[in-house]
């Protein structure tokens, strides 16, 4: 979590110095919403994931997309 708190304050430091958009996907979680929550726009989504043991356990999970722009 403290590396995703970086990573929020990374992409308000990009806008700040070089005015660029950023966008960021994570699991969208409580916390996830709460790191991101400055960001301009978000999001979410359904993902598929291809990691587990039976493909049909493979279910769609929510993704979050964070953007922070200028």
């Amino acid at each position: 979590l403290d590396e995703q708190a970086d990573l929020a304050n990374a992409a308000e430091a990009a806008i700040d110095a070089h005015h660029v958009s950023v966008l960021i996907s994570n699991h969208d979680t409580i916390w996830t919403r709460k790191i991101y929550e400055h960001a301009n726009k978000i999001k979410q989504i359904k993902v598929a994931r291809t990691i587990s043991q039976k493909g049909s356990k493979r279910n769609k999970v929510a993704e979050l997309l964070a953007l922070y722009n200028s």
